[in-house]
């Protein structure tokens, strides 16, 4: 696995310039006063990306093809896509965490910690997702399909407001006692999800790769 660590990160070498930006376009949109929370899920989402540029490269000119004839199975192909893929997102979030604390300071950096790590379980989630599709559909077609997986979301939601109004569910008193749990409950029940989510993501994509043909 760490020759495919290697090589995505030379692949993502290719666009070095476009991540050198982003920090300082991150500390800009500080400067101007944007929430720390946007910066913050901004720069972790957008570092998240490489993973997916990863596997754009490696399906490019049958790549994956000539791949698979080494000493690589594909479990460890899926394995090493995941790893790559929550340490862009740490980098990421790592980046946006010290550019708050040069910006706003210590204080302010601790006292909106919470914020940063909830901004990283949810690009985290976002990734468990897109990972699965992307090995499915590959770059272009993954992308349509996730467009269309964001819009299915969307309306579910604003279906889910729709019936709240019809039954009268009060979803804010819902989010009251939620809060209202006790702290290390409520992490066992996050981390469970979590860990859930991440299982049936990773069996996901094993399947399609044992089921793709090259």
């Amino acid at each position: 696995m760490k020759g495919l660590l290697i090589k995505d990160y030379r692949l993502t070498k290719h666009n070095c310039r476009f991540y050198v930006i982003l920090p300082f376009l991150a500390l800009m949109l500080l400067v101007t006063g944007n929430g720390i929370s946007f910066v913050c899920f901004f720069l972790t989402f957008c570092f998240s990306m490489m993973v997916l540029t990863t596997i754009s490269y490696d399906e490019f000119d049958k790549s994956s093809a000539y791949l698979m004839t080494m000493p690589v199975t594909r479990k460890t192909y899926v394995l090493e896509k995941y790893c790559f893929g929550i340490c862009c997102c740490f980098a990421g979030w790592a980046i946006s965490v010290l550019l708050i604390l040069i910006r706003n300071g210590f204080s302010t950096a601790v006292s909106n910690l919470g914020i940063c790590l909830l901004t990283f379980y949810l690009v985290i989630l976002m990734l468990l997702v897109t990972l699965p599709v992307q090995l499915k559909f590959g770059g272009d077609n993954g992308k349509v399909v996730l467009v269309g997986v964001i819009v299915i979301l969307i309306l579910a939601g604003m279906f889910l407001v729709q019936v709240g109004e019809w039954l009268s569910i009060d979803y804010r008193q819902i989010a009251v006692s939620v809060q209202s749990m006790h702290p290390l409950l409520l992490a066992g029940i996050v981390v469970l999800f979590h860990l859930g989510l991440g299982a049936a993501s990773w069996f996901c994509s094993l399947h399609i790769m044992e089921k793709k043909e090259f």
